[in-house]
């Protein structure tokens, strides 16, 4: 409903869907390794992205055509967008493109311009707590960065824009897997700031079954709440205050811990750049979709 209705018809919207993996635990235990891709076509999907079982997918798709519950009429639609796509790419004529060159087309100045736009953009002002002191003046922060252990390079370039605007940044690094002495050294490195960033990133993982904060985390995110100025940037998950009950600092959503969702962040804090974002979902009563703060651009 929500393809068809607001994609297809609302915003008119004709390029290719794809959907999310289709191997989703709650999906496949629902609905079947046949009947889920079925009815992902049928919501108005193209491509099927990793069914769990292909042979069982595959049947399916097979059997709803021949039944007339997938029409060739729409079955052609899709094709015919797979085959508009790759035309329009040139794949037609050269198949195949040299790795090596894409960082020369997708790193381009023009490029990284729009993904800094759009970031921008995208940011959301959830809570405004102590914000306008760290955009009035710089100064001394430490910054704390929660990722997976995979994700090695989270807040790096927060921290470096950071202190390329003139702020004196320390920082320290969290995992899933952080245990206490890892948080009583966050602790003393927040002791030694006057400010403090949170830079988490939750985000969704396969098989885990939650997406949430450590408890360990949410505890030494309230505790700096109340001894410091503090500004929580979430670049993943917006639903972290779900955890975080009595929580009065800034809260801004990021959304992602790409480059340019990073450098969105460090420029509102740091180089007053407007905040205008709203949100796409429900995250409380309070907090409705739609919902955000503005904030205008500060001039030198």
């Amino acid at each position: 409903a929500i393809t068809n209705g607001v994609l297809r018809d609302s915003l008119a919207f004709d390029g290719l869907i794809v959907t999310d993996a289709l191997t989703m635990g709650a999906i496949v235990s629902r609905f079947g390794p046949g009947e889920s891709p079925v009815r992902a076509f049928l919501a108005g999907s193209d491509i099927l992205l990793m069914p769990s079982d292909l042979r069982a997918a595959q049947e399916a798709m097979l059997g709803a055509v021949g039944s007339g519950r997938i029409s060739v009429e729409r079955l052609d639609r899709s094709v015919r967008r797979v085959l508009q796509l790759k035309f329009d790419a040139g794949l037609f004529n050269q198949r195949t493109v040299e790795l090596d060159s894409v960082p020369g087309v997708v790193g381009q100045r023009a490029f990284q311009d729009i993904a800094d736009d759009l970031a921008q953009r995208a940011l959301v002002l959830v809570q405004r707590g102590p914000l306008d002191a760290f955009r009035v003046a710089r100064g001394r922060a430490a910054v704390i960065t929660y990722a997976e252990e995979t994700n090695l390079g989270v807040g790096g370039v927060l921290v470096d824009e950071l202190r390329t605007a003139g702020d004196t940044v320390g920082t320290f690094r969290l995992y899933p897997s952080s245990g206490t002495m890892s948080y009583d050294s966050a602790r003393v490195l927040i002791r030694t700031y006057p400010r403090v960033i949170f830079a988490v990133s939750v985000r969704p993982i396969a098989w885990r079954g939650h997406v949430a904060l450590p408890d360990s985390l949410a505890r030494l995110i309230l505790w700096a709440d109340t001894t410091r100025a503090m500004v929580l940037a979430s670049f993943g998950s917006p639903y972290l205050l779900h955890q975080l009950p009595g929580f009065r600092s800034t809260y801004l959503l990021a959304w992602s811990d790409a480059f340019a969702t990073e450098r969105a962040v460090a420029t509102a804090l740091a180089l007053g750049a407007p905040i205008t974002g709203r949100l796409p979902v429900t995250l409380s009563p309070e907090h409705p979709r739609g919902f955000g703060i503005d904030v205008a651009e500060r001039r030198p």
